[in-house]
C-alpha cells in the first residue's frame, strides 16, 4: 500500500514537469476575457484587466491595463498573423 508521502513524491515531480512544459510553450493558442471594476465614488479607483488562459499549456494569466497598455506581456513572441486571438 502505497503511503501519503509517496504520493507527494509523485505530484512534486508532475508539477514540475508542467512547469517546465508552461515555460517553453510559446502561449499561441488561448482564450481572453476582459474584467473590470468600474463606478467607483473615485473614478481612478476603476480598474481594467484580462484573463488569459492557453489551450495547449493550460497556464492562466492576469493582465492589469495599466501595467500592461501595449499588450506586449500576451505573447512570448512577436504578433503573428497566423495566430489569432479566440475571445469569450
Amino acid at each position: 500500500m502505497k503511503t501519503v508521502k509517496e504520493y507527494k513524491k509523485r505530484i512534486d515531480k508532475l508539477r514540475s514537469k508542467i512547469i517546465k512544459i508552461q515555460s517553453k510553450c510559446l502561449h499561441d493558442r488561448g482564450e481572453y476575457s476582459y474584467g473590470s471594476n468600474t463606478g467607483n465614488y473615485d473614478p481612478s479607483c476603476d480598474s481594467y484587466w484580462v484573463d488569459f488562459k492557453c489551450h495547449d499549456c493550460l497556464e492562466t494569466m492576469m493582465y492589469y491595463s495599466d501595467s500592461d497598455s501595449n499588450d506586449d506581456n500576451y505573447r512570448k513572441y512577436s504578433n503573428d498573423s497566423k495566430y489569432k486571438r479566440i475571445e469569450r
